[in-house]
């Protein structure tokens, strides 16, 4: 049953965790927990204001809806991440933290695994908010695992925003 139920989404899905896993054990524990902050705050940003900043994007220009909360969601996901990136490295340059060696390989690849898992649902959403028939089936109801993903960042959507006080998460449609 598993082998009929696996698609397209599947194998993307398989990929990308090899490489966050093999990325986690080659740079280690420190780098991956910089990584793994800035996809947390990625998944509470763009999930929480996309739809809002689509929407103004939208009705300000001729761009349909769906393409603006597209552009809107990988835009913010990717500024998230290009900031941490260089605010970490700035940090660690100052402070050169290190775990003990067995810990940083190890620890990696767990983080890079959890990571991982949130980079895939953080595609899906992308991939769904596309708009196309064939996108969603694919996603909603041909792939064995893309429910796991699209729940552990809803998941981890819905835990992230009550860190910021006086906001509630928005609805989580995916």
């Amino acid at each position: 049953y598993i082998i009929r139920s696996i698609n397209w989404v599947d194998i993307l899905a398989i990929a990308l965790l090899a490489r966050s896993i093999y990325l986690g054990l080659k740079d280690g524990l420190t780098a991956e927990i910089f990584k793994l902050t800035a996809t947390l705050i990625s998944i509470a940003v763009s999930l929480h204001f996309y739809g809002i900043i689509g929407k103004i994007l939208s009705l300000r220009s001729p761009i349909p809806l769906w393409l603006c909360k597209f552009i809107v969601f990988c835009a913010i996901i990717f500024m998230v991440n290009i900031i941490f990136k260089y605010a970490v490295l700035l940090l660690l340059k100052i402070l050169n933290i290190q775990f003990i060696p067995q810990l940083e390989k190890i620890g990696g690849a767990l983080a890079g695994l959890v990571r991982g898992v949130l980079i895939c649902g953080l595609t899906l959403i992308a991939l769904l908010l596309i708009n196309a028939d064939y996108l969603e089936r694919s996603i909603k109801e041909r792939s064995f695992s893309a429910g796991f993903f699209l729940s552990a960042v809803g998941k981890t959507y819905k835990t992230a925003v009550n860190f910021i006080p006086g906001r509630e998460p928005r609805e989580y449609p995916f």
